[in-house]
Formats: structure tokens, C-alpha cells, sequence
């Protein structure tokens, strides 16, 4: 399910799904008789014996293109600018005789004011949607957003002082070139005197070029199959001497059953502890949502049936299948560092589907104990799980008293009834130091480490979870066989 659709009906915003098939395009298409089975050179697709040029497909897509390459530009920029400051951090931090972490703990966390009441209360107010009105149920939510803004404000002071007295030099040209093409040794910035080259950003310049050219497929491959099936529409509405409304009114609108009233309450109780709000209050929007959906459905079918009699042949080429380098350290683990394959998953502790994956990870780690690391990383979407926050810091600080897994499972045994309440009673029975616990669960090293895997999962696309990435490449089939197959390709890739 997806959290942005179910946070749109929890604020009772209706939610309407386009058609995929209205005629809406009457660009001619070049006519070829002698249609190989091979890609003809600068052909992206054919239908039948007609050919789309790889020329046209630019065409209608060129403003989304642009973009996509403007947008790549602005990331490369940002990703060195990161490592400017990280740089900056570590050239102070050097100064003062400590690490960076220390650093940044003295400088940052340690320099933080505890939050106020009125503070806290004027977060409840920014975002009543996600809070509701109870700062009791809340309460560590609200404080841990609190102290992320602070410590996001602190930090851009600490940067500013020290960018006034170590000289920054900026050298990125070449980042800003469509096609990124850099030796491994030139330098793109220089920091207090010290250079920064290509090889230092390199694997996290691969991952970002990755991500791009999987957004730039998806732009011509969502474009293309809109052109192709706007085309078929055309040649059955001339078929049948239709109107295209008349077609989709004959082929879809007529076979969609009604949303009942049971549909709606049975969507709403299977998905309530997602969903903000009464379901008088959001049973439109609800309606609209599975009218949407029952449409699709309709609409593929059809434009199966219709590709399917065309001969359809699409040479478009999915990319290779970006490898994520995803940072992992202080994570929880289990299983050797180093070893051959190694399980990322991204964990919301009140979303049903990672329980189920929790157990799939550990149960294929235990296979393989000496060859697989299973890695657990938080993902806490509080726009839909109010609790999720308070679970992870649970978690977290749990971690530090050597008791993670038993806490983990406490809280996916209770996820549809977490509360400050039931987390303290979790932590009695598995024998942690209550006042330690307290402490470190509102600390803002821990908050911030949250922060941080929040920050890698936005970068890595994450809108939902669980999600699972194998070796850094995402696995879309969480399921048990689905991870076994993974795993035992990845075993015969790497020859084990």
C-alpha cells in the first residue's frame, strides 16, 4: 500500500486516479513493412509493422528529460557539498584534538537546550494532521522533531563559523556536464588546503548516477507505453467506428462492480491504523480511491488484450539495476562483517509487512550464518504511524544494553498498541535498566541516528516499507522464496 495514497485519505483529500488510455495524442508514426525482430538502429518500439523513432520518443519527452538532467546536476552538486562539510567538521574537529564524532557530539548534540513545553506545544500546532491533539500519546514524537530542527539549526551555525575561518574552494565543472565523465584523481573542491577528488565521492557518484538513469527510463518507458496505448485505442476506436469515450465506456466503465458500503468499512478496518480520522469522515475519499483502483485494473486488462493482438516489440532497455551504497555503521547487525552478502532491511516497527520480513531475514541468515550479515536500519514513517518514532528509539536504546532483538520483538509483538505505557512495561520484562533506558531513548545522538537512516531512505526513494536491499541492490520480492531466489543468485554470481 502506499503511505502517500493512505496519508491523502487520512487528511480527507479525495483521491482520483487517472485513466492510463485516453486518446490524447495523433502524432504520425513512420510506417516501416520491413519490421525486423532485431532492434533496427534508432527504433525504440514498433507496433505491428509501425516503428516509433528513438528521435520522436525524445521529443515528447524533452522538458521531462531536461529536467532529469538538471535535477542529476543539482544532486552531484549537493553530494560534493556534503562532503565539503563533512570535511570541515573533520578539519575542526582535527584542530580541537577530537574525532569528528566526538566533535560533533560536543559541538551539536551537547549544545542543544532540552525542549520546552511551549516548544513542544507549538510543534503540535505546526502539524495537528500527524499529531493529533493528546502531546501525552506523542510526547516523544513531538520532542525528537524538536530536536532534529534544533540540531539541523545548530549544525548550519557550527559550519557557518568554521566556513569563515578555513578557506572553501569550489571546483565542480565537471559535475555539471550531462554526461559525467571524471578521472579518478581530479580534484572537485579544496577544503582548508586539503583536496578532495573524484576517487573520494566516486562509489557515492555511481549510486547517484544510478538513480538518475533509472528516473530517466522510467520518464521514457511511462511515456512510450502511453503513446503506444493511445495509439491502439485510436485503431480500435477506428475499428469499431467508437468514440474513444464510447470504447472506454463499452471496455471499462460498464464491467466496474460498485463500491459498497462494505468495501469501504472492510478497507478502512484493514487499514485503520494507518489512516488518520473517523470513516465518516474520509468514506468519499475512500470510495474514490477503490473506484480508482477497480479502473486500473480494467484499463490494463484491456490494454493487454489490445497490445497483446497488436505485436507490440519495445527495445527500450531497463538500465542495470542500480547497486546503493548505504551506509551501516553503529547499525544493528547480525552475522560477520564482511561476509559475501549482506541484507539491508529499512524498518517501520508498527508496519505489519517488516514484521513478516523481520522473521524471513533472520530466518535466511540462520541458513547461512557464516555468509550472510543481516543489517536492520530505521524507517520510521510517523505521517501514518503515530508510535513509530517512540518504537525505534526503544529500539536503539535497547540496543546499547545489549537487549535489540528482544526489544525488537516486543514491539512488532504489540505494533497496533504501542504507547509510553505499554514500551515501559516492555523494557521491565526484558530487564533493562529502566533509568538508563529513559535517558538514552531521549538522548539526541540517538534521535539524529534515526534522523540519519530518515535522510538515506529519502535519498533512496523509500516511500513505504518494509524494503529490502540485498548486496545494495533493492529486492522487490520480499517474500520467502523471493528472498531465498535473491540470495542463491547472489551466491551463484559470486561463485560460493
Amino acid at each position: 500500500m502506499n503511505f502517500r495514497l493512505l496519508l491523502a485519505l487520512s487528511m480527507g483529500v479525495t483521491v482520483v486516479t487517472p485513466a492510463v488510455l485516453p486518446l490524447q495524442d495523433q502524432t504520425p508514426i513512420g510506417i516501416d513493412l520491413d519490421c525486423p525482430d532485431l532492434a533496427p538502429e534508432g527504433i525504440i518500439a514498433a507496433i505491428g509493422n509501425e516503428q516509433i523513432p528513438e528521435d520522436q520518443l525524445r521529443l515528447w519527452i524533452s522538458a521531462d528529460l531536461q529536467a532529469n538532467v538538471q535535477q542529476r546536476i543539482r544532486a552531484r552538486i549537493d553530494l560534493l557539498q556534503v562532503t565539503v562539510q563533512d570535511r570541515l567538521f573533520r578539519i575542526e574537529a582535527k584542530r580541537l584534538g577530537f574525532t569528528r564524532e566526538q566533535y560533533i557530539e560536543h559541538s551539536i548534540h551537547e549544545a542543544i537546550d532540552p525542549p520546552t513545553l511551549e516548544e513542544l506545544q507549538r510543534e503540535m500546532k505546526s502539524s495537528p494532521d500527524l499529531y493529533g491533539e493528546d502531546l501525552d500519546q506523542v510526547r516523544e514524537e513531538v520532542r525528537a522533531a524538536v530536536l532534529r530542527k534544533k540540531a539541523t539549526q545548530r549544525g548550519r551555525e557550527v559550519l557557518q563559523e568554521i566556513a569563515e575561518r578555513v578557506a572553501v574552494e569550489l571546483l565542480a565543472a565537471p559535475l555539471r556536464r550531462p554526461s559525467l565523465d571524471l578521472g579518478l584523481q581530479d580534484v572537485l573542491a579544496i577544503v582548508g588546503g586539503e583536496e578532495i577528488r573524484t576517487h573520494e565521492i566516486e562509489e557515492s557518484l555511481e549510486d547517484l548516477e544510478h538513480e538518475y538513469d533509472w528516473k530517466k527510463y522510467e520518464i521514457e518507458i511511462t511515456e512510450l507505453n502511453r503513446r503506444i496505448n493511445d495509439r491502439l485505442l485510436a485503431k480500435e476506436c477506428e475499428k469499431r467506428q467508437l468514440t474513444p469515450r464510447d470504447l472506454l465506456q463499452q471496455e471499462v466503465i460498464s464491467l466496474m462492480d460498485p463500491v459498497t458500503d462494505e468495501d469501504i468499512e472492510t478497507f478502512y478496518q484493514m487499514n485503520r491504523s494507518r489512516i488518520i480520522g473517523d470513516l465518516d469522515e474520509i468514506r468519499d475519499s475512500i470510495r474514490a480511491h477503490l473506484t480508482g483502483e477497480r479502473r486500473i485494473v480494467l484499463e490494463a486488462r484491456f490494454a493487454e488484450r489490445m497490445r497483446a493482438a497488436a505485436d507490440v516489440t519495445i527495445y527500450l532497455k531497463e538500465p542495470d539495476p542500480p547497486v546503493h551504497i548505504i551506509d551501516t555503521d553503529e547499525r544493528m547487525s547480525i552475522g560477520p562483517e564482511g561476509a559475501p552478502l549482506q541484507l539491508i532491511e529499512f524498518v517501520d516497527f508498527q508496519c505489519e509487512g517488516c514484521k513478516a520480513l523481520w522473521e524471513f531475514v533472520k530466518k535466511v541468515q540462520q541458513l547461512h550464518p557464516e555468509k550472510i550479515q543481516v543489517v536492520i536500519k530505521n524507517q520510521p514513517l510517523g505521517s501514518i504511524h503515530p508510535a513509530s518514532m517512540s518504537a525505534a528509539l526503544a529500539a536503539e536504546a535497547a540496543r546499547l544494553q545489549g537487549k535489540y532483538w528482544e526489544m525488537a520483538a516486543a514491539l512488532f509483538e504489540s505494533q497496533n498498541s504501542l504507547s509510553p505505557a505499554t514500551i515501559d512495561a516492555m523494557a521491565t520484562q526484558i530487564g533493562l535498566d529502566l533509568d538508563r533506558f529513559n535517558r538514552d531513548r531521549l538522548s539526541p545522538k540517538l534521535i539524529m541516528m534515526i534522523t540519519e537512516d530518515l535522510s538515506e531512505g529519502s535519498r533512496l526513494g523509500i516511500d513505504r516499507t518494509p524494503m529490502l536491499y540485498l548486496n545494495g541492490r533493492k529486492l522487490e520480492d520480499k517474500s520467502w522464496e523471493g528472498i531465498l531466489q535473491g540470495v542463491q543468485r547472489e551466491f551463484f554470481r559470486q561463485g560460493l
